[in-house]
């Protein structure tokens, strides 16, 4: 029974663990084609080796984080007010390779990086540590923002893209209509003040015409800096160090007929099983040791019971004469004469 109970155990213990890693390994694998599939890069903006000495990333049109090809070309009114933004997450096999072409693309477009920060080690140096990312804030003339977004598959793998536009325009006029009204104010107020005599009314002519002034500098500053963005675009740059470009999972079509259906469910239960056996033998390899170890605890435990269980079964299985000779009191002797 002991034997039989024991072999139940284990294999109820081993079914346990074969659910429990091929769940682990469904969602695993979902999360990780999620992942895949909500990134995109720039088609032919595949790096070269790091042994080249030149790198030539073709420049192509980077694409949106849906895959789909993002070919911006907007027809903008000039009169119109409005500030671009882009954000740009690039990865790249050479870090100073694709800092340079950065540079480059800035100098011919006629922008410049406002602010840059680089961290991490170089993956030559120890591929243990952190690789190198740098986070750049780069300015481009917004008549050159297309031709920036054209240019960028040529600094690295393009992983995501995003742009943006605020209009400003109603804002833009309302403020420089308000500017205008404020400027005649001051002249007005100079008028005044260049007439009057009286102590008490050159007071308040001044403090007013302190507070015109003030709101001049700020409705100023307002238009100046409008003006700045409206004139430079803002792109945020991430460059991303690595040792392998990322590969993309294909887009598979959706299964439409019932036929299609029934094939897919039943080629996705199949994967599922395989990624459960191979979690279930990734989980059996890591735990090898502490199964080592506790079926040598249980095996002694084991041992130990079946011989105290062994002891207790010789005692109570003695012979029936022996029993009754112990508690009746008489001697063992072949005669059968009581001691006296």
């Amino acid at each position: 029974m002991l034997k039989r109970s024991g072999i139940f155990g284990i294999l109820f213990i081993f079914l346990i663990a074969m659910a429990l890693a091929g769940c682990s390994a469904g969602s695993g694998g979902m999360g990780n084609s999620g992942r895949a599939k909500s990134t995109a890069s720039s088609p032919g903006a595949a790096q070269a080796p790091e042994s080249a000495p030149d790198m030539d990333y073709s420049s192509g049109i980077a694409q949106d984080t849906a895959g789909e090809t993002n070919d911006i070309s907007l027809s903008i009114d000039p009169n119109r007010k409005l500030i671009r933004t882009g954000e740009l997450e690039i990865e790249s096999l050479d870090f100073e390779a694709s800092l340079k072409a950065l540079d480059l693309i800035l100098s011919k477009l006629g922008g410049y990086i406002e602010s840059s920060s680089i961290t991490g080690v170089s993956k030559l140096s120890s591929g243990k540590q952190q690789m190198r990312n740098a986070g750049l804030t780069v300015r481009v003339p917004s008549k050159q923002f297309d031709a920036f977004l054209k240019e960028s598959g040529s600094i690295g793998n393009v992983l995501r893209q995003t742009t943006g536009a605020q209009d400003v325009t109603d804002s833009y006029f309302d403020t420089e209509a308000r500017l205008k009204s404020q400027q005649l104010m001051e002249q007005r107020l100079l008028d005044l003040l260049s007439k009057s005599d009286n102590v008490t009314d050159i007071v308040s002519l001044e403090k007013s015409l302190a507070d015109t002034r003030y709101e001049i500098e700020k409705l100023t500053g307002t238009l100046r800096k409008w003006d700045a963005l409206v004139e430079y675009s803002t792109f945020s740059v991430s460059i991303q160090e690595v040792m392998q470009i990322s590969d993309l999972e294909p887009v598979t079509p959706q299964p439409t007929t019932l036929g299609e259906k029934i094939g897919a469910s039943f080629v996705g239960s199949l994967e599922g099983v395989r990624d459960g056996f191979s979690a279930f033998l990734i989980f059996l390899a890591g735990a090898l040791p502490y199964l080592v170890l506790w079926g040598v605890v249980i095996a002694v435990l084991g041992f130990v019971v079946v011989k105290i269980m062994g002891k207790h079964e010789k005692r109570w299985n003695l012979p029936l004469g022996r029993h009754k000779g112990r508690f009746s009191g008489k001697s063992d002797d072949g005669d059968g004469q009581d001691r006296k």
